[in-house]
């Protein structure tokens, strides 16, 4: 809670003394508290955990989750980034894929590996009518909901309780 009060702060309280919620003498709910430093993170997944997390990704029984997965670990994408990638963003002639309106705000285009474009063929042959989405979800016509549930049973299973999904991103290659 303070964290976001110290980071919304002037917004906050100076956009309600203006409308007139509070009066221009309010005093800082803040005042003294000093602000929390977060530390980026750096977990990764070392090279000779791979063999387990393979074997633990060959347990989930959604091909989708379990691509899905594999994809990030190939791509660095973010989980949305990859949830809401449709077949239209995938150029295979030029093996790379484009990603629009990413969290900084710019177009991005990825080189795709040779494991990824086997992977995205797969992902093709159980194309669903109808769905736009690389990574269908149960509902006609929508994106996967989320891998979370999935990777929360793959990094149990091989062993990688610290390695949150979003920590791919530095594992990526």
């Amino acid at each position: 809670f303070y964290f976001i009060m110290l980071t919304n702060k002037p917004s906050c309280f100076g956009n309600a003394i203006i409308w007139g919620y509070l009066p221009d003498d309010f005093p800082s709910v803040v005042l003294g508290v000093r602000e929390y430093r977060e530390r980026p993170r750096k977990e990764f997944i070392e090279p000779e955990s791979m063999p387990a997390l393979k074997k633990a990704l060959e347990k989930i029984p959604n091909s989708c989750h379990r691509e899905g997965i594999l994809f990030l670990l190939y791509t660095g994408l973010r989980s949305s980034e990859a949830r809401l990638l449709t077949w239209d963003q995938i150029n295979f002639n030029q093996e790379f894929l484009e990603i629009t309106d990413t969290k900084n705000g710019s177009d991005h285009l990825l080189p795709l590996s040779s494991h990824c474009i086997e992977l995205l063929r797969r992902m093709q042959s159980k194309k669903r009518l109808g769905n736009p989405y690389v990574f269908p979800g149960t509902l006609p016509g929508k994106p996967v909901s989320s891998f979370g549930k999935a990777w929360r049973k793959v990094r149990a299973a091989a062993g990688l309780p610290r390695i949150r999904l979003h920590d791919l991103r530095r594992t990526a290659g």
